[in-house]
């Protein structure tokens, strides 16, 4: 009986452990479920956020696609404007030809004018210096060279025998101070550069086309003859009591 009581109260201790063991059980599977619930939950947003990732994605690609596209007509508008300017180029290049012509043209009707100026001016300054001065000679555009120096003078005027006068002419488009030094130098070198000249006294002149009043005196206060145009005419006038510099 002892042996029966025994066995029994195994099984039922058996039982209870074997019941603690499914309720321990039971909420272990609980919380397995729960944590396959949280999982399944994880996966949901898991998957949710790839779908966003896979959106934005998509978005980019099509903004690299367009950004592609804007790539490929600003280099077809880069293409266009080099050949805009190449053709401007071409063009710029045909007006500086045609501006070259244009100025060879006009260069030469300068120059013949400028000749032709010059020519009145000279005309003009011989008669002056033959009726003023009596002198027979005018000489234009002098050039003479002296171991390795140049000279140089507009006009060289003068007479031989009881006159016996030279005249360096300077003529300017305009008066500046400059002119009165070039002459001065000029009218000092001269005997070295035309010796045959060397006895005769020299003098100055300074011809421009239009001179102020201011402008004839300084020219008559440095000891040289002014000369002018008037009524189309290079004329040379100074007052009665003018002194010029004799060299």
């Amino acid at each position: 009986m002892k042996q029966k009581n025994a066995t029994l109260d195994e099984v039922q201790n058996l039982l209870r452990e074997f019941a603690i063991d499914m309720h321990h059980l039971s909420e272990a599977q609980l919380v397995t479920d729960r944590q396959f619930k949280e999982t399944d939950k994880k996966f949901l947003v898991t998957d949710r956020q790839f779908k966003e990732t896979d959106k934005k994605f998509l978005e980019t690609d099509r903004q690299f696609k367009e950004t592609d596209k804007k790539f490929l007509e600003t280099d077809r508008q880069f293409k266009k404007t080099d050949k805009m300017f190449q053709e401007l180029d071409l063009f710029l290049i045909e007006v500086g030809k045609r501006i070259d012509e244009q100025g060879k043209q006009i260069g030469g009707v300068h120059k013949s004018f400028g000749n032709f100026t010059e020519d009145l001016l000279f005309n003009s300054l011989h008669l002056q210096m033959q009726n003023k001065f009596n002198l027979e000679f005018f000489d234009t555009n002098v050039c003479r060279s002296l171991k390795g120096e140049e000279f140089e003078a507009d006009a060289l005027a003068f007479s031989n025998g009881t006159s016996n006068r030279l005249f360096v002419i300077e003529v300017k488009t305009r008066f500046n101070k400059t002119v009165l030094k070039q002459i001065t130098k000029k009218l000092s070198d001269v005997n070295k550069f035309c010796p045959e000249h060397k006895t005769k006294k020299k003098y100055g002149v300074i011809a421009v086309p239009h001179l102020k009043q201011s402008e004839v005196q300084e020219i008559l206060k440095a000891g040289f003859y002014p000369a002018t145009l008037k009524s189309d005419m290079l004329v040379i006038e100074y007052p009665p009591d003018f002194k010029p510099k004799v060299y």
